[in-house]
């Protein structure tokens, strides 16, 4: 049923990767997070068994846990001069993105073969990584962008292996970034602004 209905899951991850990349507000990023994770569990299941999909998604709220444990403020970037602009930027680029994802998709299908919306969720999943990481002025949102990245991989490697030992390792590498989080946000460095 779930294959059916996969390209509701790629809609799902357009919007989540763009709250992600745009908004400011902890509330919606985390919501935003949770819902990347379900979707990333929804393309994995494509691929993979309902079992094995599942380690993406408990990993995944695993690490949305331990970072929300850190209680990061409710505004991840406090630069309040550059709000409106920012923006604009931000949702500019998330729509640029979205082109590359799915003018790119059909080459990469032929690298790759699996359903187009594993493709156009993977490189959706590994652009907006790359985007967030690339603007974060913190912290939070460069770990968020890692892991984004590495869901992309993810979706895309259980596309072409079934591999329990290395979906575990992924898992514990998204746990083990939410943990780093955690440690740099609860004991900064001094003279490191995180």
């Amino acid at each position: 049923m779930l294959s059916n209905l996969a390209i509701i899951a790629v809609l799902i991850l357009i919007v989540s990767t763009t709250i992600l990349i745009v908004l400011n507000q902890w509330r919606w990023v985390s919501i935003a997070w949770v819902f990347q994770v379900f979707c990333v569990f929804w393309l994995t299941s494509l691929s993979w068994s309902i079992i094995e999909s599942a380690v993406k998604l408990i990993g995944g709220w695993i690490a949305i846990a331990i970072v929300s444990s850190a209680n990061p403020d409710s505004i991840l970037e406090k630069d309040e001069t550059s709000v409106i602009p920012g923006f604009g930027f931000r949702f500019l680029s998330a729509g640029m993105i979205w082109l590359l994802v799915f003018s790119i998709a059909p080459v990469i299908q032929d690298f790759i073969p699996a359903r187009i919306e594993i493709i156009w969720g993977g490189i959706l999943l590994f652009c907006s990584g790359l985007l967030q990481a690339g603007l974060a002025k913190n912290l939070v949102r460069t770990i968020i962008g890692v892991i984004t990245f590495i869901s992309g991989f993810e979706v895309l490697y259980a596309a072409v292996e079934s591999s329990v030992l290395v979906s575990g390792l992924l898992a514990f590498l998204n746990i083990g970034l939410a943990w780093l989080l955690v440690y740099f946000h609860t004991n900064p460095m001094e003279g490191v602004d995180l």
